[in-house]
């Protein structure tokens, strides 16, 4: 059966994808986060957020993530997605629980929380890393990107639509991380053997598959 072509987020709607899967498709730089941390523009262009623009996380809450209540730390800022943001955070907070409580991006995954499953890979300066294992504090003029920041515009990433496309998705819980770990590798070798894209995702668990058509959306990836 030939694959369908899909070349933008509203072309997903026939596939049934679940409704985790499609938010990590659809949120970009400067949309509002699930966890009402940023707020839209006013007509007037007040209030207006932008790549480059500074402006505070959301502390009110965990967004009914599975951590403690929010702590205040030092005031730092975090480039995520081409968005600075700043707030205070304590000095011992990983990466994972900013970017998914403070901003509201649940791309990143909580699996393991030991750096093991990989369900929480975020690029930071272009380089697949563990969420869970990071500090945050340490990502301080870094360039960090979510699953939610490979999206341009509403057009899918090659990665993201290769997977849709061959069938690589399941439960969806593993997605963001394998486009993640899968992008930060094309970035770096654009055309990599299949040995090499079995290594670039072995650190990254999917219990659903035997890998086969995750390895095949990786190579459709790399021809655009």
């Amino acid at each position: 059966m030939a694959l369908t072509h899909i070349s933008a987020i509203d072309d997903l709607e026939p596939f049934r994808i679940s409704k985790d899967i499609r938010s990590w498709m659809e949120l970009t730089p400067g949309q509002d986060s699930p966890a009402g941390g940023l707020q839209p523009a006013s007509e007037s262009g007040e209030g207006a957020v932008g790549r480059g623009t500074s402006f505070p996380m959301d502390t009110s809450s965990r967004a009914n993530d599975n951590s403690s209540a929010v702590e205040d730390g030092p005031n730092i800022a975090l480039t995520v997605n081409g968005v600075t943001r700043e707030a205070p955070i304590p000095t011992d907070e990983t990466l994972l629980d900013t970017i998914r409580v403070r901003l509201g991006l649940t791309g990143a995954k909580r699996g393991c929380d030991q750096g093991v499953c990989g369900a929480c890979t975020v690029m930071v300066d272009g380089q697949a890393v563990r969420a869970c294992l990071s500090l945050s504090v340490n990502c301080t003029g870094l360039e960090i990107v979510t699953a939610e920041g490979l999206a341009n515009g509403g057009i899918l990433d090659p990665v993201q639509r290769a997977l849709v496309e061959s069938g690589a998705i399941q439960c969806g819980f593993c997605t963001p991380g394998l486009a993640i770990a899968a992008r930060a590798l094309l970035n770096e070798n654009p055309e990599p053997t299949v040995d090499e894209i079995r290594v670039a995702v072995s650190g990254n668990l999917c219990r659903c598959s035997g890998y086969v058509k995750i390895v095949e959306a990786i190579g459709m990836a790399t021809r655009g």
